[in-house]
């Protein structure tokens, strides 16, 4: 909420300053000078983005609060509306950094949006960063140890995009061999996922290449995820042994809707 809020404030200020005239920045020689546009590239700021807009993945928990009956009504629904409405707000910030913002300051600004503030709001601009402060402290302490904001989003995201990989790969397996699967389910064809499963394939394969040790970390962290499911699954191996641990003691019974 504080972050739609913020994004709905930049884009305030850029109304005014377009208003006034202030469009300076927007020359297309000028905005995408330097740009590099090879694969390698182009892919390396995909993952930026991915980072960026990858809030619609909390679309994934709240299945479960979902009513049978709305289900194949609410979630294509809540798909579209999460995906296009985060993104049309957030290519609207984009743009709005640019009516105060250079290219070359926005590079070489280790918060964009902080900077922003600080030319626009002046001291206020320090209300923000007090906010996630408070609410967000583990994340800011893991940056703080990190020392590059980037190379932790590189981390994640490969180990994010590696997990979707088996996860798309095991809706494709389900559909290719026609596994039965709940009445309730949002059907669609299978064209989607084999399409999404080459892309996630293409994702990880390039930066490998580019840079081959952030890759590897990436990796490490996911592998030493599939480890620890492996070793809880070793020390609860029945489900009966599961609903003893507090975290699965309220069970109930779903379907699964693939």
């Amino acid at each position: 909420l504080f972050k739609q809020c913020y994004c709905f404030d930049i884009l305030l200020n850029n109304f005014n300053d377009d208003i006034s005239g202030e469009t300076q920045h927007f020359n297309k020689d000028f905005i995408f000078k330097g740009s590099k546009w090879s694969i390698s590239h182009i892919v390396l700021a995909v993952y930026q983005g991915n980072w960026a807009y990858g809030g619609y993945g909390i679309l994934n928990y709240g299945m479960e609060d979902i009513k049978i009956k709305d289900f194949k009504r609410t979630v294509p629904r809540a798909v579209l509306i999460g995906l296009f409405g985060s993104a049309f707000v957030y290519v609207l910030t984009n743009a709005a950094y640019f009516t105060v913002l250079t290219p070359k300051e926005m590079l070489e600004s280790s918060a964009v949006a902080t900077t922003f503030a600080q030319k626009t709001v002046g001291s206020l601009s320090y209300a923000m960063p007090a906010l996630i402060a408070l609410l967000m402290t583990v994340l800011a302490m893991a940056f703080c140890l990190i020392g590059d904001v980037y190379v932790l989003v590189s981390y994640l995201t490969i180990t994010a995009v590696a997990a979707t990989m088996f996860s798309v790969g095991a809706l494709v397996f389900i559909k290719w061999k026609k596994i039965p699967v709940s009445a309730n389910a949002v059907k669609f064809p299978i064209f989607f996922p084999i399409l999404n499963l080459i892309i996630i394939i293409a994702l990880l394969l390039i930066p490998v290449i580019v840079e081959p040790i952030k890759s590897a970390v990436g990796f490490a962290l996911f592998i030493l995820g599939i480890g620890k499911s492996f070793f809880f699954s070793y020390l609860y191996p029945s489900q009966k042994d599961c609903d003893s641990l507090p975290i699965f003691s309220k069970k109930r019974k779903k379907e699964p809707l693939i």
